[in-house]
């Protein structure tokens, strides 16, 4: 006759376990990031480097297929070289698991208007690697990312 009691406390126990072992994978996906995230965004870093360097060189007079990068402490500034620039100041935020963003168009050398917030979402997958998801596409690499975010800069 109380089966219903016992049932309902059966339902509760169950969902009170099934909440504990989500928590416990969101903390093992945060420790993942914390740990690989900052390697991985180095790494896109330097690969950003290395793809404005090579666009300068192959293209020294096309100014629509470069782009420049530089930092100012954590933030670093990806930008294309020909008007109107794109402009993406961008920094790791590890506890937020993404790369904040700062969008910003630069019409002429002092008008620049600001377009808005977003970020580059830091994700794990079932392999426990680091996914970056960036308007709509997912990169499972550095090289990726980097290659996604100068493609965008530059229009």
């Amino acid at each position: 006759m109380n089966d219903w009691i016992d049932n309902e406390k059966a339902s509760e126990d169950a969902n009170a376990e099934e909440r504990k072992i989500s928590a416990q994978f969101r903390l093992h996906k945060a420790k993942l990031i914390a740990a690989k995230a900052p390697g991985d965004w180095t790494a896109c870093i330097e690969r950003l480097r290395v793809i404005c360097d090579k666009l300068r060189r192959v293209y020294p007079t096309d100014l629509s297929k470069q782009c420049s990068l530089g930092n100012d402490g954590s933030v670093w500034t990806l930008q294309g070289c020909k008007p109107p620039w794109k402009i993406l100041q961008m920094q790791l935020n590890t506890i937020g698991q993404s790369v904040d963003l700062l969008e910003a168009r630069q019409e002429s050398r002092t008008r620049i208007s600001p377009v808005g917030r977003d970020q580059i979402a830091i994700k794990v997958n079932d392999d426990d690697e680091i996914e970056f998801h960036f308007r709509g596409l997912r990169h499972l690499t550095p090289d990726s990312l980097a290659e996604g975010l100068a493609k965008y800069v530059r229009g």
